[in-house]
């Protein structure tokens, strides 16, 4: 499950409009644990790439603010998936027991904060 982040150039031209949420898995998916990352796929450059998701939306230069929705995105990661798995619905349950329940997002988090100065850095 990739964090949930869509971005949507503020029509103003002067950044991200916060209140749009959804998907922008090729780029998110990065934040996992890099083994959880490259599951599917072959390694990728995860600070380079969050660095083309900017310049193609043409962000402005100071780009800390995608950091921080990013951030906010990881660090409230699997709160879905645990309201399901709190009322007990059988597939959620399952998904949550086969992909590592609790400890899988706590990584995720963790590792995103470590590197989170290298993902502000990457933005230039």
């Amino acid at each position: 499950m990739a964090a949930v982040l869509r971005l949507v150039p503020d029509r103003r031209g002067a950044g991200i409009h916060r209140g749009v949420a959804g998907s922008v898995p090729s780029c998110c998916q990065g934040f996992a644990t890099p083994t959880g990352a490259t599951r599917n796929r072959e390694p990728f450059d995860r600070f380079g790439r969050l660095r083309l998701v900017a310049e193609s939306y043409r962000l402005p230069p100071d780009r800390e603010e995608l950091v921080c929705i990013i951030e906010g995105s990881v660090a409230g990661g699997g709160e879905f998936v645990r309201r399901r798995v709190g009322r007990g619905e059988p597939a959620f349950v399952d998904m949550w027991e086969r992909m590592g329940g609790q400890a899988r997002y706590d990584r995720r988090r963790n590792w995103f904060a470590q590197h989170r100065t290298r993902f502000v850095e990457a933005l230039g």
